[in-house]
């Protein structure tokens, strides 16, 4: 191996339309933006950091329910001077309007009065400052804000993340809405029914899987439908008075709206030939801890996203912009991370929304754009390219699953298998993938399973697929035991722990223990039979202080199609993070994937990695050192010939490597050191 080390100038590119850049925005809340000499100051401090952002997006609202049009109407007199001056400062200028729904249930003697329908919840109790898209009163009110909103003439419009029907915080004392009259009539009619809301509360939860699995389905669909036909409005209004200039859309969890983002840029767009901008949320508040988690769900929402957007602005939110709460150099690393899971941008909300002095922001301005430059190389050469990898086996209706197999919809384990059961997987340096077409190996975890489709099962196990226990027997029970190679004979609630079988899977760790201490943390195990006599056993129960090992708790089986399937019975998704279980499981993933995943950290490190092919024989990997201690000689195997790869850092150093290693296809290339919280770039 040898290092060198240069120095690479990059200067940030201001007004880009391309993913040749990042895409970066403030947003300015009404505090830094309705005083013009506070405005100036803001545009003062911008002046000393040129190349920080490109857009500044203007908050429409201080407050979050629904405003009228005539407390609205002052605001935006000011906003059109505000945003002309910012033109005229090099800067893109738009509004950010973020009430269109309604959040939240705060301020409301400030809030829309009169005779609209507020958002219902399945049992009957409203919302006061959020609205249902589908009451004909209201659009026509929403007609006339979004036609003030386009004679402002702003270059852009977003709407905010109240543009959904779940997720209204505390503004809805009921849950999963809308169930007023005229939602439940809609629904009737489009699927021939004669519901109540008490009676889709019912069918909902009772009847057969199958009948479930149908109704919730189908509401998934129809609140797909309301806010297209909400977003269309929007379109219709703005592009009326404004031809051509972009829509935006910030998106949060939309399973209860059947993520259908294909449909949200058909309505966005138009025409089908106006850009569409994208704000993936959830992406804020700066603790390291929660970079996997955030990560993950930025990379499962731009899975959605079209690949023809290349606007995607990733959510950096400081709420409640305590200076002393959040740290520079984590947003510094939220940023180039979530560019890595797949967005080409950021958009900022790290203003207060009060008049503190701008010197107490200016440490994080000055830091982000110290980093704008990696920005945009990591835009230049992920290039809107999806990571290979690793699939968590998510789907558009994945909300279905919630609890079909006996329970409340809505409060089921969807979301934590989604979200919380891959995080230490991919924490060891496995590559993830956010779509099923980049998937080398699947995922599946709990009742996730019964929101799939008969087809859709089949496919993903005639590939590589790691279930744990309960995953297991759904899919026995809808006909797939065949395909599994495996069944759950029983649950053992405690004194398990796990011996690795003397299996050549398990290569080095034969023989090691692992002991998730179930009297502490409860996580039953799975007493596993093999149907097969291809079913291979990869671990045993066996007690703490036992020398005997008992029952099968993990196993793998090729069946059939060809596919391979590992089955996890003792705690599959936690307290994976000894050094002989990490070796065990990525042996495994590449066992799983037939040698096709694109790459790993072999060495045992806290690592995040993201890996693409970039489509000319290149491939490009972005890791991140999630550890607090440094970390020396990490080992990355990528799926390339190639000799040779280089790294560049956050300060644009960059660092020629040479391969240590090349066995099945992949080559070995070694980073000396990574600093904690450290990302790079590597490109063979």
């Amino acid at each position: 191996m040898t290092t060198k080390t240069t120095e690479i100038e990059s200067i940030p590119q201001a007004n880009c339309k391309t993913p040749s850049c990042a895409c970066v925005s403030l947003r300015v809340h009404l505090a830094q933006s309705l005083s013009e000499n506070r405005f100036e100051e803001l545009l003062a401090m911008l002046k000393n950091h040129r190349g920080f952002v490109d857009e500044l997006a203007f908050f429409t609202h201080s407050i979050h329910p629904v405003e009228p049009l005539a407390m609205l109407e002052p605001v935006l007199e000011m906003l059109t001077k505000r945003m002309q001056r910012a033109r005229e400062e090099g800067y893109r200028a738009g509004l950010n309007f973020l009430s269109t729904l309604g959040h939240i249930d705060e301020y409301l003697h400030y809030g829309l009065k009169g005779g609209f329908t507020r958002m219902t919840g399945i049992n009957g109790l409203q919302a006061e400052g959020s609205f249902c898209p589908n009451d004909t009163n209201y659009q026509m009110f929403l007609r006339r804000v979004f036609t003030r909103l386009a004679n402002t003439k702003p270059d852009f419009i977003w709407t905010d993340d109240d543009v959904q029907m779940g997720g209204h915080m505390g503004g809805l004392p009921g849950k999963l809405p809308c169930f007023c009259a005229n939602c439940v009539r809609l629904f009737n009619e489009a699927n021939g029914t004669t519901h109540t809301r008490e009676s889709l509360h019912i069918a909902f939860d009772e009847g057969s899987r199958d009948e479930k699995k149908k109704i919730r389905r189908a509401w998934i669909l129809q609140n797909g439908i309301s806010i297209h036909k909400l977003l269309s409005l929007v379109e219709e209004t703005i592009h009326s008075i404004r031809p051509g200039i972009p829509l935006g859309r910030m998106q949060h969890n939309l399973f209860y709206e059947g993520y259908d983002l294909i449909g949200d840029v058909q309505a966005l767009s138009g025409s089908g030939q106006v850009p569409v901008k994208f704000r993936p949320g959830g992406g804020g508040y700066p603790n390291p801890a929660d970079i996997g988690r955030q990560t993950l769900a930025i990379g499962r929402h731009v899975g959605f996203i079209p690949d023809d957007v290349v606007d995607i602005q990733t959510e950096i939110e400081h709420w409640p912009y305590e200076p002393l709460s959040v740290n520079a150099s984590i947003t510094v690393l939220q940023t180039a991370a979530f560019i890595a899971a797949g967005s080409t941008g950021a958009a900022y909300n790290i203003l207060k929304v009060h008049d503190e002095p701008f010197e107490e922001f200016e440490p994080m301005v000055r830091e982000l754009t110290r980093g704008r430059p990696f920005y945009d190389l990591l835009v230049r050469t992920l290039d809107r390219r999806h990571p290979k990898g690793i699939f968590p086996g998510w789907n558009r209706f994945s909300m279905v699953g919630d609890n079909l197999a006996g329970g409340p919809w809505g409060e089921g384990g969807s979301n934590k298998a989604i979200s919380e059961n891959p995080l230490q997987i991919f924490g060891m340096g496995l590559p993830p993938a956010f779509t099923v077409d980049d998937a080398n190996v699947t995922l599946l975890s709990g009742d996730l399973v019964l929101s799939l489709e008969q087809n859709d099962i089949e496919r993903i196990l005639a590939g590589g697929v790691y279930l744990d226990g309960t995953a297991l027997t759904r899919l026995n029970e809808l006909g797939f035991a065949s395909l599994t190679g495996f069944t759950v004979d029983a649950w053992v609630e405690k004194n398990c722990a796990e011996i690795m079988s003397d299996h050549p899977l398990n290569g080095a760790t034969v023989g090691r223990r692992r002991d998730c201490i179930q009297s502490f943390w409860p996580n039953p195990c799975a007493v596993l039979s093999g149907l097969d006599s291809g079913s291979q056993i990869l671990a045993r129960k066996i007690e703490r202080s036992g020398v005997m090992p008992s029952f099968a708790c993990m196993g793998a089986f090729e069946n059939r199609l060809g596919g391979r399937v590992v089955v996890a019975g003792y705690s599959p998704w936690t307290y994976l993070q000894s050094k002989a279980k990490t070796i065990q499981i990525k042996k495994l993933f590449r066992w799983l994937s037939r040698d096709t995943l694109p790459g790993y950290v072999e060495s045992f490190h806290n690592m995040l990695v993201w890996i693409r092919e970039l489509g000319d024989g290149r491939m490009a990997a972005v890791l991140v050192n999630t550890s607090q201690d440094p970390a020396t000689d990490v080992t990355l195997l990528l799926r390339t010939a190639a000799s040779t790869a280089t790294t560049t850092s956050m300060d644009m150093k960059e660092t020629k490597l040479e391969s240590v290693s090349s066995e099945g296809g992949y080559s070995g290339f070694v980073i000396p050191s990574m600093h904690p919280w450290q990302i790079l770039l590597l490109m063979t």
